[in-house]
């Protein structure tokens, strides 16, 4: 079983065209998801990865884009799914040992810049998973 899970992730990075940035966390939660028999949390964090991603791309563009209206919406939008992804995360680190919990922590789920910009790199490689997913789903080879 632990075969197919590397097999995964090396599929998920074939499919990215080598992007994934966190590719050793992104393995531990896919890994952690799949031994304690919580699939669907892996699914529905990389579905709410991809959405965030996508907040992130309507904020930057609203940047420079005055017709954009809603930000502060898309803020709140942005803030709440955020801390969803990071119970999330917590979830799936619930059977973890002690160090790793402590790792994901120290790495993605404190409050400093450099959690979130690690945590944003985790989600590409996690919206990568979810388009992945979707694309194998559409595909229909298990």
């Amino acid at each position: 079983m632990m075969e197919s899970k590397i097999g995964l992730i090396e599929e998920i990075e074939e499919y990215s065209g080598n992007k994934l940035k966190r590719k050793e966390d992104l393995s531990t939660l896919i890994r952690l998801a799949y031994s304690n028999n919580q699939n669907e949390t892996v699914e529905e964090l990389s579905f709410t990865a991809k959405y965030v991603q996508g907040l992130f791309r309507v904020l930057k563009q609203a940047a420079g884009n005055s017709e954009i209206q809603n930000t502060d919406r898309i803020k709140t939008d942005l803030s709440n799914n955020l801390g969803k992804v990071k119970e999330m995360i917590e979830t799936l680190l619930s059977n973890a040992e002690e160090s790793t919990k402590d790792n994901f922590r120290s790495i993605y789920l404190g409050l400093s810049q450099n959690c979130l910009f690690n945590l944003i790199e985790l989600l590409s490689d996690l919206e990568w998973t979810k388009k992945y997913l979707n694309q194998v789903k559409r595909t229909g080879s298990n």
